[in-house]
């Protein structure tokens, strides 16, 4: 199923960019609204995937807050074997993926995307979202393929990195900047 998403996702961009490959992540993520504003299954199935991995300080806060709604935690056992002679050991992982949520990231969207891009999108807060949501998605993505299906997001190795510090550092504007930016 992931490689599956990946390949229509690689030729749903070759249909729309031909060969281009984007130059930073921010036109990534422009060529990316691009093409899934207008393939509407494409962008629900792949937004199905997008969640922000979480790191350990995060987890614990959200724990002590009571807050682990939104949260998905993932425990893998894991055989591990350094040298062929050792014996095996049992490893437990645990990681989580946070969904920041619909209105967050249309808001996002709106505030930070919109404002850079040369097109107008007539979308609704969810499918803004679910372009959102689905740039990450690409990476979970590629991780249940083991990296071996590639996409033209590899061309930027910091496309995810960038994404999420991005939306995890972004704080929506208030009433009185957004009014002090009209004529």
């Amino acid at each position: 199923m992931a490689e599956n998403l990946l390949l229509r996702l690689d030729v749903e961009w070759i249909r729309e960019f031909g060969g281009a490959v984007p130059r930073d992540p921010f036109h990534a993520f422009t060529l990316l609204t691009i093409l899934l504003s207008t393939r509407k299954d494409l962008r629900k199935e792949l937004s199905y995937h997008g969640f922000i991995q979480m790191t350990m300080p995060q987890i614990m806060a959200k724990v002590e807050g009571k807050q682990l709604g939104a949260i998905s935690i993932e425990m893998r056992q894991q055989t591990i074997q350094e040298h062929h002679h050792d014996i095996p050991q049992q490893a437990f992982s645990v990681r989580a993926w946070e969904d920041l949520g619909n209105n967050y990231y249309a808001s996002w969207f709106t505030q930070i995307v919109t404002s850079r891009m040369k097109q107008h999108l007539n979308l609704n807060e969810e499918h803004l979202a679910d372009i959102v949501e689905a740039a990450p998605a690409i990476e979970m993505l590629k991780e249940r393929t083991q990296y071996k299906t590639k996409t033209r997001l590899d061309a930027l190795p910091d496309f995810y990195s960038t994404l999420v510090a991005n939306l995890e550092s972004w704080t929506p504007a208030t009433c009185q900047a957004l009014a002090a930016t009209l004529p």
